[in-house]
């Protein structure tokens, strides 16, 4: 799931937080990297066009995992 929130306000920041799956979360653990609730992670941009860049690239990483 990715979530995008939109600033409420100029001068606020697009929030961006992500709930990786689990085996995403497997994959990454012994690098000691810090999720909340060991599945989410939060980023903040500055531009609209920023995010959704990220989302692009996040989405075709998953896509890219999800073979069939």
């Amino acid at each position: 799931m990715i979530a995008r929130y939109e600033p409420p306000a100029t001068g606020w920041p697009w929030l961006s937080l992500t709930r990786w799956p689990d085996d995403v979360v497997q994959a990454v653990r012994h690098q000691a990297l810090v999720m909340a609730r060991g599945c989410h992670a939060m980023e903040i941009f500055e531009r609209a066009e920023a995010i959704e860049a990220q989302h692009d690239a996040l989405l075709d990483q998953l896509a890219a995992r999800r073979t069939v």
